[in-house]
């Protein structure tokens, strides 16, 4: 998050940073289609990548710009972060940079 925090307000002005989360698969991609029937009781609120966007908000003072919102997310993200064993989800542009961390992979778009 901090790379993420760093780039963006070198770059950007505002507090939203258009962060998106590829972490549900594999044997994680249940996930998804289980948080959406929460939905009704607790909307928004259980969504992949969570505790990075609490990480963000706490650390840096930004929130992710996608925050609730976990439809077509990836596809306007300037930073997605998935899994780095995994293949590079679909949506991301072939022009975007890899950077890996550990077991996480961050795709930038420029």
């Amino acid at each position: 998050m901090e790379w993420i925090a760093a780039d963006w307000t070198r770059r950007a002005p505002g507090r939203a940073v258009p962060v998106a989360y590829e972490l549900a698969v594999g044997p994680h991609a249940w996930w998804t289609g289980f948080v959406h029937r929460l939905d009704r009781w607790y909307p928004g609120q259980m969504s992949v990548g969570r505790g990075l966007d609490y990480d963000l908000l706490r650390r840096f003072h930004l929130r992710n710009a996608f925050e609730g919102d976990r439809d077509d997310a990836t596809r306007r993200a300037r930073y997605v972060v998935s899994y780095a064993a995994e293949p590079v989800p679909p949506a991301v542009p072939d022009s975007a940079r890899h950077l890996i961390y550990g077991r996480l992979r961050l795709s930038v778009a420029d």
